[in-house]
């Protein structure tokens, strides 16, 4: 299975990493294009259940708010601060996370 990763070995390392990763599409609503499977394990979710939706939607509404308020528009101007950002599994529990 070729991937955009540029192969199995790059597909496994991305789906094998111990911390939770997410890709999106870079436009002002970004759109969940890929995730690894710590994402899926931690949060509870299958793939297609993920891949298409809109990033806020996974995050609690406070951090909803700060995703609003520019940042992910920072993150596409190369802005890169440590977040404090909360999740939300599939059972309704908020996970707290470091964003960098």
């Amino acid at each position: 299975m070729q991937t955009e990763f540029g192969g199995d070995y790059y597909r496994q390392l991305f789906d094998d990493a111990p911390i939770m990763y997410v890709i999106t599409s870079q436009t002002d609503n970004p759109i969940i294009s890929e995730v690894n499977q710590q994402f899926l394990t931690r949060l509870g979710y299958r793939r297609e259940e993920v891949i298409g939706q809109e990033l806020r939607r996974f995050y609690s509404p406070d951090s909803a708010a700060k995703f609003a308020a520019g940042g992910y528009r920072r993150a596409l101007d190369n802005v890169f601060v440590r977040e404090e950002r909360e999740l939300l599994a599939a059972d309704g529990e908020i996970v707290p996370t470091i964003l960098k």
